[in-house]
């Protein structure tokens, strides 16, 4: 994205390699492609803008999405995100006679957002696919009948999740905080 060689660049990808996110949910590798996916997503979505290539923002975001549907959600939501902060980035203003401000690239702004859209809505109908039939099947499962709790009840003490927080706290993998 930055199109220089730059060692920050190459320890900053090392870093998000090695987080901490995939250390502490290391037993949890039904969410490992996702971590995978998303910088793909996330490069896919610059070339989707910059390029008006939307082939692999579509491809990454529907494997995502197929692949693990719980954590796709939070990703689809980060690159919603994302999306707005670069649009805002983008927009050029320029002073006219009344020292007011207007945007020059509003039709250019508009065809990325729908360009945004329909990338998103065509990984999202690929995706569903394999999401539909999962979502019946979902759907006639046991815990599918029961309710939502109607008081929400704390296991521990607020001190406790605060501790759990903190930076010298070995992550709890099973039944902790």
């Amino acid at each position: 994205k930055l199109k220089s060689k730059n060692i920050l660049l190459v320890l900053g990808s090392v870093s998000y390699s090695l987080c901490g996110y995939a250390s502490a949910y290391l037993s949890q590798c039904m969410w490992t492609d996702c971590i995978i996916y998303t910088p793909l997503i996330f490069y896919g979505l610059d070339r989707l803008m910059e390029k008006k290539k939307p082939l692999v923002y579509i491809a990454s975001l529907a494997a995502c999405m197929v692949s693990s549907f719980f954590i796709s959600y939070s990703i689809c939501l980060c690159i919603a995100i994302y999306f707005v902060f670069e649009m805002i980035c983008k927009l050029e203003f320029e002073k006219n006679e009344a020292c007011k401000t207007r945007i020059v690239s509003f039709k250019e702004l508009m065809l990325t957002v729908v360009r945004f859209a329909v990338s998103s809505v065509l990984a999202a109908g690929i995706a569903s696919i394999v999401l539909i039939p999962v979502a019946k099947c979902l759907g006639n499962a046991m815990v599918s009948d029961s309710e939502f709790p109607k008081n929400i009840e704390w296991y521990n003490n607020i001190a406790e999740y605060i501790n759990a927080m903190l930076p010298e706290t070995p992550p709890s993998l099973v039944y902790g905080i």
